[in-house]
């Protein structure tokens, strides 16, 4: 293609319109044998569209603000603005929005619960990459750094923290909850016997 432009005089252009043509069959056939399979459901895909967008909204709401008993009014202002749906879709969310009324009502007035397991599993990976710096791999004393990973640390948290939490009372919790660490337990089992007399 680019040899034609750089030919002078009429059939360059001739060369042009040739080459530019073939390349497009060329790439609309590995179009084609790539996603052909897409073709015979064409008609569908607005509405599988519009049910992704349905399904995110609501993952969206229960991820960011849990689950409450107001989660449905505010799961139905977020879709409201998506305009209105094809017959499958709304059905489909009609489903999904009895559903979440009849989880909600369980619940305790004012109360919110997690609703998804992607909060917890980022607090633990949190802690996983925190504690992958230590030599041995336990879920030992610095547990108590979950909280950390939850908030913004400021300068006046820290201090609350520091001055109503005494070093002992994490001491004794430590030795309640968790006992002795995998190091002081190698380190009891690896010495040598003593000697009574």
């Amino acid at each position: 293609m680019c040899e034609a432009l750089h030919v002078p005089g009429a059939t360059a252009l001739e060369d042009l319109d040739d080459t530019f043509w073939r390349l497009a069959d060329q790439g609309y056939a590995r179009f084609l044998q790539a996603f052909a399979w897409v073709l015979p459901y064409r008609a569908r895909l607005p509405e599988w569209t519009q049910t992704l967008a349905v399904s995110k909204t609501i993952q969206t709401v229960l991820k960011t603000r849990g689950l409450a008993r107001d989660t449905l009014a505010v799961v139905l202002a977020q879709l409201a603005a998506q305009g209105p749906l094809a017959a499958p879709v709304a059905d489909f969310q009609t489903r999904i929005l009895l559903h979440l009324e009849h989880q909600a009502a369980k619940l305790p007035a004012g109360a919110t619960w997690l609703a998804s397991s992607d909060i917890i599993e980022s607090v633990f990976g949190h802690y996983k990459a925190f504690t992958a710096r230590g030599p041995l791999k336990e879920v030992g004393r610095l547990v108590l750094l979950i909280p950390a990973f939850l908030c913004e640390l400021t300068a006046p948290v820290i201090r609350e923290a520091m001055a109503s939490v005494r070093t002992i009372d994490v001491e004794r919790w430590v030795h309640m909850h968790l006992g002795p660490s995998m190091l002081a337990r190698r380190r009891r089992a690896l010495r040598p016997a003593m000697k009574t007399a």
